[in-house]
């Protein structure tokens, strides 16, 4: 999974040995959910979490949360427990989507996938972010 072989571990290696924070979006936890909205699937970034989490290196992890989309109570409760098994993390912050790229995408000629969607309410994803929280509190 991650990295594809030994000679890009050792690469990875000696980068963190300069790196004191690792910031890292989780775009969704679901393998398949994850697939359909960027393309790939998402093994290689959890492996890395995990990877830097046995590095000792610090972590933040990012989430956008797309009402209708990344918000599912089961998947942010299975997001909540692979994130209690990282020792290293610091921070997590669920953040709401927002409508700000629409136009640069429209600018730059780029189909915009999420055009369509509403910008999500701040008070909504604090309630999300707190299904995560309390999911990692329970292990």
């Amino acid at each position: 999974m991650f990295p594809a072989g030994d000679a890009d571990l050792s690469k990875v290696d000696k980068l963190l040995e300069y790196t004191d924070l690792v910031m890292l979006d989780i775009k969704r936890f679901d393998r398949e959910g994850h697939k359909d909205l960027t393309g790939h699937y998402n093994d290689r970034i959890l492996s890395f979490a995990r990877y830097l989490s046995e590095k000792n290196k610090k972590l933040w992890v990012r989430f956008v949360c797309v009402p209708g989309l990344t918000d599912d109570e089961e998947e942010l409760k299975e997001y909540g427990r692979f994130l209690s098994g990282l020792k290293t993390l610091e921070a997590l912050d669920v953040l709401p989507y927002h409508t700000m790229g629409v136009k640069k995408y429209e600018a730059l000629g780029i189909p915009y996938r999420l055009k369509d969607m509403k910008a999500a309410d701040p008070k909504y994803v604090s309630g999300r972010k707190e299904i995560i929280l309390k999911e990692m509190n329970n292990k």
